[in-house]
């Protein structure tokens, strides 16, 4: 044990300097504070379409809603937990070398979100009523596009890790507003007029905006060019 104890003592994480900490102090709310806003601004997103129905729908409609996205979206661990396994390696390329490593993932978590979508797609409705009951067939209708919203949030979460590691901090602050600005007016508009189907569409459009048009203003295109690497079978080599 006394061995050890010079070996402990030498690798203790150490505070920083006190005439340093204001600096990180301004760093963290640089990096940590539009992060955090961000997060908020996507719950209230994500909530949307659910408020909408609620308003202007029936309870009914807002439960069947509710089943259909639980089980389009009961999925998305699988294609994150990829995600997060990868990106370590990732955060310590630079270059083209983290362009090429991020394409090879997004092609990744694209194919697996593709054959979760086919499952789904095909048993969804099953899956429904075996688990809600026959009143709930009429949200089978609604767990494909929901399905492919989930594959859309899969793979803009790649999107969101690259520029979080490229340090997009305020980037991703003024896209989510942005986002909020259209999706807002849109998810109203839709469901006024479409009902759940038009909630299901609000949410697959919001997120291919997100994953699309929202991201390719960062850092000269990319995000696009990343996605576009991805559909290239030389990406893999």
């Amino acid at each position: 044990m006394s061995s050890s104890a010079p070996v402990y003592r030498e690798n203790q994480d150490l505070a920083p300097p006190q005439e340093k900490r204001g600096t990180y102090l301004r760093y963290l709310m640089y990096a940590g504070l539009p992060l955090a806003i961000s997060s908020i601004f996507i719950s209230v997103q994500v909530k949307a379409a659910q408020m909408f129905l609620a308003g202007i729908a029936s309870a009914r409609d807002l439960g069947l809603f509710a089943a259909a996205n639980t089980i389009s979206a009961s999925w998305i661990f699988i294609p994150v937990a990829i995600i997060t396994s990868c990106f370590s390696e990732i955060f310590r390329e630079r270059g083209e070398a983290a362009i090429k490593l991020t394409a090879r993932l997004n092609g990744y978590v694209m194919g697996v979100s593709l054959l979760l979508l086919a499952v789904i797609a095909l048993y969804g409705e099953k899956i429904i009523i075996a688990l809600y009951g026959h009143e709930y067939t009429q949200s089978g209708s609604l767990i494909t596009l929901l399905s492919l919203a989930t594959c859309c949030s899969a793979m803009g979460t790649v999107a969101y890790r690259y520029m979080v590691k490229e340090g997009g901090f305020n980037y991703l602050l003024k896209k989510i507003i942005c986002l909020m600005v259209i999706s807002l007016p849109l998810s109203y508009w839709l469901i006024q007029d479409y009902g759940i189907m038009g909630a299901a569409w609000s949410v697959f459009i919001t997120e291919l905006l997100s994953l699309t048009v929202m991201n390719y203003f960062f850092k000269k295109g990319v995000i696009q060019k990343i996605q576009v690497s991805s559909l290239n079978y030389k990406t893999y080599k």
